[in-house]
């Protein structure tokens, strides 16, 4: 098996998309992932890369119910109201200013 051969990329720019440098759908991203954030790099760029192994139906299916599931549970977390702040002091008194 030839190895992947991910190399550094530069941060992403607000509303760029990491399609255009990087196999979204490639076997060995989580390898290259890997790879990327152990030698603290900002981002990974695939563009170079000679390996490209689609990923199989059934792995994408369990990414994509993995990830349905994580946007529920932020949902969930977003949504629910907040508990209501409130500030007791009983020692509290009005100062008369002088």
């Amino acid at each position: 098996m030839t190895p992947a051969n991910p190399t550094r990329g530069e941060h992403l720019t607000e509303g760029a998309d990491p399609a255009t440098t990087q196999r979204l759908y490639c076997a060995r991203r989580e390898r290259c992932l890997d790879a990327a954030a152990e030698q603290n790099w900002p981002a990974l760029d695939c563009r170079r890369c000679l390996v490209e192994e689609r990923i199989s139906e059934d792995q994408w299916r369990d990414e994509v119910r993995g990830l349905a599931e994580l946007g529920l549970q932020f949902v969930a977390l977003v949504a629910r109201p907040a508990a209501p702040i409130v500030s007791v002091n009983r020692n509290w008194r009005r100062r008369r200013v002088a």
